[in-house]
């Protein structure tokens, strides 16, 4: 089986961003986006993985946040994370 991409599913408040969502097969870094800068709500925000590796291990997202310096106070920081999906290929 192969792995295409990945769909992550949040929200961040104002003061809040994801920066870098990572992949990983196992303890192998198969994917990593950097530099996004991903604010507001992202219910349906796909990530591609290049190659489409064949999977050896358990899959592993994760998501680098990334805080301003102004926020007022902890609430505005929030992320809200809903969910992830994985997008495979040759399956049985």
């Amino acid at each position: 089986m192969q792995i295409e991409g990945a769909y992550v599913s949040f929200r961040t408040r104002d003061h809040a961003s994801v920066d870098e969502v990572i992949i990983y097969d196992g303890e192998s870094r198969i994917a990593e986006h950097m530099n996004l800068d991903l604010r507001g709500e992202h219910l349906d925000h796909r990530v591609d993985v290049p190659g489409n590796p064949e999977l050896h291990g358990g899959i592993n997202v994760t998501l680098g946040v990334r805080f301003d310096d102004t926020a007022p106070d902890v609430r505005s920081m929030q992320i809200e994370v809903i969910g992830v999906g994985l997008e495979y290929s040759g399956g049985d």
